[in-house]
């Protein structure tokens, strides 16, 4: 049987990356006055023949079959958005071609030719948010990142407290902690938090299909043809939109700890709980709530009613869990959710929609043990001997 990887896979993926985020010791969707013009019509295009005679074949040789099909496939819409005349789609193309020469390959000549064609594009459609943003979430993985992109996305959505992470990771990394604390109290003053992966993502999304998929493709086996074009682009875009759009977080953690015994940290506590409610409270992604939890948590700064909203989302993420695990490898409710998730530029509300629509309650009942509880004594202990780890000095 082959291998496929589809939405169920992919959501599977987001929901471990978020968990673990959130085990950091062990670790609204607007965009303010930038516009999103719609991209231009690409060039014509017509997808090449891939079908394969599989008879007789090995069942490896039918896998290799399957995996060198998506590959060429993949190359051919980064081309085809390559040769688009629209700046959103250089920039997009940019997402879709990091696999195919990433594992053990040297990416400096492919990061400057990325870097040069993500800055043509961002002159070009200097209002457009998808460009401006990918430009952001790609610089991350360029050596001696662009500064200057992160301030002028500030001074579009000066409110948007995640526009400061990259910034904040620079200044911990260089053991700044005057430019830590400068950091720490401006994203404090942040209105909202939103790393606009659904908005890229979305735009991925739409790019992709206007490139058909192979038809004969494994992965869209038992849906109709347009589901199985929608299902297949949506598979896609977020398998490449989640390598770039999250920041590191764990410097933030860092920064946060507070350790009662020698009160280091305390000045600090006031911005991070500041911080650690605006993630938990308004992140756009679950990875994003998770962390603010971890900042309530280590800055002890969290409330009961922190300790409750925490408890909500366990529920959620529980119920959605076991509602993800019904799916068929390509059902359509796969589908059905990420086109909540597009709709609601919000994952948690996407997910609770979801299992709302599967009969399941949004909240949990009062008698709904949570195995999950992120403010647990056993998780204050830990923090205990992450800060001993991280300050040898003060045992």
């Amino acid at each position: 049987m082959r291998k496929q990887v589809g939405l169920a896979t992919c959501c599977a993926f987001l929901l471990a990356a978020a968990g673990a985020a959130a085990e950091e010791d062990a670790p609204s969707g607007s965009c303010g006055s930038i516009e999103t013009p719609a991209a231009e019509p690409a060039p014509s295009y017509s997808p090449p023949d891939y079908s394969t005679d599989q008879e007789g074949a090995t069942a490896k040789e039918a896998e290799n079959k399957a995996i060198d099909t998506w590959t060429k496939y993949q190359q051919e819409v980064r081309a085809a958005l390559l040769a688009s005349r629209s700046p959103r789609d250089w920039a997009l193309s940019t997402l879709v071609g990091m696999p195919f020469d990433a594992a053990g390959h040297d990416r400096t000549e492919a990061n400057a030719a990325d870097r040069e064609l993500l800055s043509k594009a961002a002159t070009n459609a200097p209002e457009d948010a998808v460009v401006q943003w990918i430009r952001l979430w790609r610089e991350r993985g360029f050596d001696h990142p662009d500064v200057p992109v992160r301030a002028a996305l500030r001074d579009i959505e000066p409110d948007n407290a995640a526009l400061w992470m990259d910034d904040l990771n620079d200044a911990a990394k260089a053991k700044d902690e005057t430019g830590v604390d400068f950091i720490l109290s401006r994203m404090a003053h942040g209105q909202t938090f939103d790393n606009h992966y659904a908005l890229v993502n979305g735009a991925l999304v739409d790019a992709i299909k206007r490139f058909p998929a192979p038809t004969d493709a494994p992965a869209v086996s038992g849906l109709a043809p347009a589901e199985s074009g929608d299902a297949i682009a949506e598979t896609m875009a977020m398998a490449f939109a989640s390598m770039y759009a999250f920041p590191a977080y764990q410097r933030l953690v860092d920064a946060c700890r507070f350790d009662a015994g020698s009160g280091d940290g305390a000045s600090r506590r006031n911005d991070c709980g500041a911080i650690g409610r605006l993630m938990a409270r308004n992140g756009t992604d679950l990875i994003s709530v998770r962390i603010g939890e971890v900042v309530l948590r280590v800055s002890q700064m969290y409330t009961d009613e922190d300790v409750k909203f925490s408890r909500d989302i366990d529920w959620i993420n529980d119920q959605f869990s076991s509602v993800m695990r019904g799916w068929d490898e390509h059902d359509t409710q796969g589908l059905r959710h990420f086109q909540r998730w597009a709709q609601e530029a919000n994952e948690l509300e996407a997910m609770r929609a979801t299992i709302v629509a599967a009969g399941r309650p949004a909240s949990p009942p009062l008698d709904w043990q949570d195995t999950s509880l992120r403010f647990t004594e056993k998780a204050l202990e830990q923090d205990k001997v992450r800060y001993q780890e991280l300050h040898p000095k003060s045992q």
